[in-house]
C-alpha cells in the first residue's frame, strides 16, 4: 500500500470511529474513554511535529517505532483472540520531549509564570567523566548508563514536570513551581540514586576498579520579576552543566540567583516587608 493510500485509509477509519463514538449506547458510560493506537508507516518525526503545530488541541500523541518493526496487528479486546502479537520492548523515554517541543513547553510555562508568579527551575544532566567510562567499560555500556540516567531522571519527576532530550547524551527537566532549594535537593537525590542503580554495571576489578559511574547536573532557577526567554534559559542550563562537568568532585553547578541590589528595578518598602516577613500586605 502506498503512503498516500495508507493515510487516506487512516482518515476513513478515523471518521468511522468518530461516528461510532457519537452514538449513545445504553450500556456505555458517558464519561468513558480509551487510548486508541495505530501504527502509521512513512510518518517522520518532522511531519508529526508539523501536524502538532497545526492542530495544538488535537490531543494526539505519537511513539516512534523502530524501522524493522514486524508486520503485526495490535490485539483488540475480543475474547476469541488466542495469540497475542510479539510485545515490543517499551521505550523508557517514550514521554521525553524533543528539543523543539521541550522549548515550546518551556515557553508555555514562562507565560504561566508571568501571569501567576512563582518559581521555575531547569536541571540539565549528563554522565560525568564519560571519556573515562568509555575507556574502562566500552561505548555499549556507556550507552546503557545514559539510558539509566534518563530513566532515573524521569522517575524522579512529578506529573506536572517535563523531560527533554537535547541530544549528546544530555537530558533536561523542567520543574514549574520549584525554587533554588528544592531543585538542589532533587539534583542531589538524583545523583545518589543514579550512582546506586549504576553500581551493578561497574565491574569490581580491572581498569575501572573503585571508580563508579556518576552524573553531573547544572541547575538554574527563575522567579517572579525576572522575565526570561526560553532559548536563553536553555543556553544557561547547558552552560551550568558544562561547569559541573569540569568540576573535579561534586559535579553539581547551581547558577546563583541575582542579588537584590543588582536587579534592574527598585525594591519598594512594601516588597521589602514581603521579602523579610512574608505574607500579603494589605
Amino acid at each position: 500500500m502506498s503512503k498516500i493510500a495508507e493515510f487516506e485509509a487512516l482518515a476513513r477509519e478515523l471518521r468511522a470511529l468518530r461516528e461510532h463514538a457519537a452514538c449513545d449506547d445504553a450500556g456505555e458510560q458517558a464519561g468513558s474513554a480509551m487510548l486508541v493506537l495505530r501504527l502509521v508507516r512513512g510518518l517522520s518525526r518532522q511531519r508529526w511535529q508539523d501536524f502538532c503545530r497545526a492542530f495544538p488541541l488535537s490531543q494526539w500523541c505519537a511513539l516512534p517505532m523502530p524501522e524493522a518493526i514486524p508486520e503485526a496487528h495490535v490485539a483488540d479486546l475480543r475474547a476469541d483472540v488466542q495469540q497475542q502479537p510479539p510485545q515490543a520492548t517499551p521505550d523508557a523515554l517514550a514521554g521525553t520531549l524533543s528539543a523543539e517541543l521541550f522549548t515550546a513547553q518551556l515557553e508555555r510555562e514562562l507565560l504561566r509564570q508571568k501571569r501567576n508568579g512563582g518559581d521555575l527551575s531547569l536541571i540539565c544532566t549528563a554522565l560525568a567523566e564519560r571519556r573515562r567510562l568509555c575507556v574502562a567499560l566500552g561505548e555499549g555500556t556507556v550507552k546503557r548508563l545514559e539510558r539509566l540516567l534518563a530513566e532515573s531522571l524521569r522517575d524522579s519527576l512529578d506529573a506536572c514536570d517535563s523531560m527533554g532530550d537535547p541530544g549528546r547524551g544530555r537530558y533536561m527537566a523542567l520543574l514549574p513551581g520549584i525554587g533554588q532549594l528544592k531543585a538542589r535537593h532533587l539534583a542531589e537525590r538524583l545523583q545518589a540514586g543514579f550512582a546506586e542503580q549504576a553500581r551493578p554495571l561497574i565491574p569490581t576489578g580491572g581498569i575501572s576498579a573503585g571508580a563508579g559511574a556518576g552524573c553531573a547536573l547544572g541547575i538554574i532557577c527563575t522567579g517572579r520579576g525576572t522575565p526570561e526567554r526560553a532559548p536563553d534559559l536553555l543556553s544557561r542550563a547547558e552552560a551550568a552543566l558544562d561547569a559541573a562537568l569540569k568540576q573535579e568532585a561534586g559535579h553539581i553547578h547551581q547558577e546563583a540567583p541575582t542579588p537584590l541590589g543588582e536587579r534592574a528595578t527598585l525594591v519598594h518598602s512594601s516588597e521589602k516587608r514581603f521579602l523579610f516577613f512574608g505574607g500579603e500586605q494589605s
